[in-house]
C-alpha cells in the first residue's frame, strides 16, 4: 500500500501504539464483561469523570484564546487528552495495594479519557477520510472475531487479519490505533459463575 511508505517515527508511533491499545481493550472489555464495570451504575462515574476531565480543559482552553486570533482554537483538542501509558505504568507499579474498586476506576478513567481522545482526532482531524479501505477493514476485522469467538488461537491466521485491519484503517485517514482498541474488543472474556456465566471457575479468564 502507497500510504504505508512511512518514516520509522511513524511505524513506531502509530503501530506500537495501536498494540498498545489492543492490549488496553483486552483490559477495558474484561471489566465491561466480567469485572466492577459490568454493572452499568459503576461503569457511569469513571466515564462521566473522563468525559469532564476532557470537556473542562477544552473549554478553559477556547475560553482563553477566544481574542488570540489565527488558528489557535484549532488546538482545543490539545489539553484534553492525558497520558495514558503513565498513567497505567503507575497503577501496573502500585495498583497492588490499592483496593480493587480505586484501581478499576483508575483505569477506566485514563483507558475512556484516552479513547475518547482518539475519537476527536479520528472525526475532527482527519483531512483526508477515505470511504473505501474504511469500508473494506470491516472484512479483516470481521474475520479476525469469528477466529477469536471460534478460540482459534493460530498466530498465522491471526496476526495477517490483524495487520491488514491496521493497514486498511491507516489507508482510510482514521488515527491507526482505533483498530488496536477494535481488535481488541472483539476478543471473547469468559465469566465464572459468580460474575453471571456458565464457567464454574472461581476467577475469570479470557479465551485468548
Amino acid at each position: 500500500m502507497v500510504g504505508l511508505d512511512l518514516p520509522l517515527e511513524t511505524w513506531a508511533a502509530d503501530g506500537l501504539l495501536a498494540i498498545f491499545f489492543f492490549v488496553v481493550g483486552l483490559e477495558l472489555k474484561r471489566e465491561f464483561v466480567a469485572g466492577d464495570l459490568r454493572h452499568p451504575r459503576n461503569a457511569a462515574v469513571p466515564i462521566l469523570a473522563a468525559v469532564g476531565g476532557m470537556v473542562m480543559p477544552a473549554v478553559v482552553y477556547v475560553v482563553v484564546n477566544l481574542d488570540t486570533g489565527g488558528d489557535a482554537l484549532n488546538g482545543w483538542a490539545i489539553p484534553t487528552a492525558t497520558d495514558i501509558a503513565f498513567a497505567l505504568g503507575v497503577l501496573a507499579v502500585i495498583g497492588s495495594h490499592l483496593p480493587s474498586g480505586l484501581r478499576t476506576f483508575l483505569l477506566t478513567l485514563a483507558v475512556v479519557d484516552d479513547l475518547l481522545a482518539i475519537t476527536i482526532i479520528a472525526i475532527f482531524y482527519t483531512a483526508d477520510l477515505h470511504v473505501v479501505p474504511l469500508a473494506a477493514m470491516l472484512v479483516p476485522l470481521a474475520l479476525f472475531a469469528v477466529a477469536v469467538q471460534r478460540r482459534m488461537r493460530s498466530w498465522w491466521v491471526l496476526l495477517p487479519l490483524a495487520v491488514t485491519t491496521w493497514a486498511l484503517m491507516h489507508e482510510s485517514g482514521v488515527h491507526a490505533t482505533v483498530a488496536g482498541v477494535l481488535l481488541g474488543f472483539t476478543v471473547p472474556v469468559l465469566r465464572s459463575r459468580a460474575c453471571g456465566g456458565p464457567d464454574g471457575g472461581p476467577g475469570t479468564r479470557r479465551a485468548l
